[in-house]
């Protein structure tokens, strides 16, 4: 399905009769105000008509869709409410009102395969075509589990992405990968490309994670304020000569709350953590960017050390 959001965005400027090299200058701009489209695809996913796409279809930059429509495969075009956004993980829930509503067959994220069968299906011509009919793009799944770093001045981080080869087009953001049984197992969410146009690297979130923010915005209107209780800093070379701590890579529990996620966990004060989620982390930031994105509710696997041994422990992120 095509989704359309339609932006009021304002900006500062003179109207033609002002555009003088030599007087504009005294003339104080005004406020312009004007409508601007955006289009991406979407997925329904039950049968009470909600909708997943992408937080970029929905929000450009400090701007929130006015109006937002669906237009079904059958060529009905249907308004939308926005239900929530969660930026962090670029992911936005819909409801729409209507019969007969085509609902998804949504698969596992544990059953999906390097090398099976990928489908994208979306719209990638937007609003140039009149046919509601999808495009569809065959491919492979190329890799699972790839992570990216946040953009500088960005919230929205990208974990255990899906790689596959099938075309992705900027009108595809939003919408299916689709796996040979016709189950989604993904959201097309971004492409790798200089050209701006697929060149065989493209990115979906796996539908678990889906399902969990999906059903996050669902229930309570927005992603919840997670809470570990648990305080690190860096290993610094004074911290580590003061502590007699050899290897600096990781960083050193300074302080936990007491009756906190982290003390049930069993950390203390004094660890160090080597790993959050069988990745290394050497500072930090590192650290931090770790654990950013993490849903109350989830599940974190640390590797920590004290007293010159190992172990694993598991801290389970709460409601602030």
């Amino acid at each position: 399905m095509s989704i359309v959001a339609t932006f009021q965005m304002q900006r500062r400027g003179f109207s033609s009769m002002f555009d003088d090299p030599f007087f504009g200058h005294f003339v104080v701009p005004r406020l312009y105000t004007r409508e601007e489209p955006n289009t991406g695809s979407g997925v329904i996913i039950d049968e009470a008509g909600y909708i997943v796409t992408n937080a970029h279809v929905v929000q450009l930059g400090d701007y929130t869709a006015r109006r937002i429509r669906a237009v079904l495969t059958d060529g009905r075009s249907l308004a939308c409410t926005l239900v929530g956004v969660d930026v962090m993980s670029d992911l936005a829930v819909l409801h729409v009102e209507g019969e007969d509503i085509p609902v998804a067959a949504l698969g596992r994220s544990d059953d999906i395969m390097t090398g099976e069968w990928a489908i994208t299906i979306g719209n990638p011509l937007g609003l140039a075509v009149e046919d509601a009919q999808p495009a569809v793009a065959v491919g492979v799944v190329s890799a699972l589990g790839r992570n990216f770093r946040r953009q500088q001045g960005s919230r929205t981080v990208y974990r255990d992405m899906i790689q596959t080869d099938a075309t992705i087009n900027p009108g595809n953001s939003g919408g299916p990968l689709v796996n040979a049984f016709g189950e989604v197992i993904g959201i097309n969410t971004f492409i790798l490309s200089e050209s701006g146009g697929s060149e065989g690297v493209g990115f979906a979130i796996p539908i678990d994670r889906v399902r969990r923010v999906a059903d996050e915005l669902i229930q309570y209107g927005g992603p919840r304020r997670g809470w570990t209780g648990l305080s690190v800093i860096d290993i610094t070379e004074y911290v580590a000569q003061e502590l007699n701590i050899v290897n600096r890579q990781g960083v050193l529990v300074n302080e936990i709350d007491p009756d906190s996620p982290a003390d049930a966990a069993g950390i203390l004060v004094m660890d160090v953590i080597r790993k959050i989620n069988g990745e290394v982390v050497a500072s930090y930031p590192e650290a931090r960017e770790a654990l950013y994105g993490s849903l109350v509710g989830d599940s974190i696997e640390l590797e920590v050390e004290r007293d010159g041994r190992l172990m694993p422990l598991v801290l389970h992120i709460a409601e602030l």
